[in-house]
């Protein structure tokens, strides 16, 4: 079972009791109980790293399956992974996923030139192209996502379910077939036959990094409002 992932904190039982045990001061206790918490867990093999944010406290932990691990208890302490005194404290959390959806304009680029090159783009187009507005907008419904690319007054728009094989166009006009997939919580990868595409969003920020053949190509943008419908095309999706 893969436990990657984000989780929100749904509801709790015995808290007071649990951190009453642990050694936390009761006015500590009540303003805990009312703090909103997620948890992130990042999975690689037997390596996990817990992040466990309640309002503006974060506590972090790693450890690998089979091993016993010094980590950070709530109180400050370190303690080794074993149970705690014989009360049983139970949070029920809820995985939530990150919505991708929103506009985001282009601030910088690198290699342009070499990644339009190597997908056969002519000098002078290239030229041009460097030269126009792009705006990248995101519509996501659950597993389904709509990703449409505006650079001047062209417009790509491909659609993608997460995990499963489709056809998408290329800036080139070319047909071929990709998959996207979901990693770490904040990056949508597509990859196929001779690229792969990998756009972290984080926060306001979006970076799409491709790489064809030797050829990385990387661009920044950062998450704008929606426009009015009539002064955008995109905003038609």
């Amino acid at each position: 079972m893969a436990f990657n992932g984000h989780y929100k904190l749904q509801r709790q039982r015995n808290f007071a009791s649990f951190m009453k045990a642990i050694g936390i001061a009761d006015d500590l206790i009540e303003r805990g109980k009312y703090k909103e918490g997620t948890s992130e867990i990042i999975e690689t093999g037997d390596y996990f790293k817990i992040t466990v944010t309640a309002g503006s406290e974060v506590l972090v932990n790693e450890f690998v399956i089979g091993q016993e691990t010094e980590v950070d208890s709530p109180t400050g302490d370190k303690i080794k992974i074993t149970a705690i005194g014989d009360i049983a404290y139970k949070r029920i959390s809820k995985r939530v996923r990150m919505d991708f959806s929103g506009r985001y304009e282009l601030q910088s680029q690198e290699n342009v030139e070499l990644f339009m090159e190597a997908l056969g783009v002519p000098d002078d187009m290239i030229e041009k192209i460097k030269g126009l507005k792009r705006v990248t907008k995101v519509v996501q419904n659950g597993e389904d996502f709509i990703v449409a690319i505006q650079t001047g007054e062209e417009l790509l728009i491909n659609n993608f379910t997460l995990g499963q094989e489709t056809q998408m166009q290329t800036p080139t006009g070319e047909k071929i077939r990709a998959t996207m997939n979901l990693e770490g919580g904040n990056k949508l990868v597509v990859k196929a036959r001779d690229f792969t595409s990998i756009a972290e969003f984080d926060g306001d920020q979006l970076t799409n990094t491709i790489t064809f053949g030797n050829v990385v190509f990387k661009q920044i943008s950062k998450k704008i409002t929606e426009p009015d419908v009539e002064e955008d095309a995109c905003s038609s999706l």
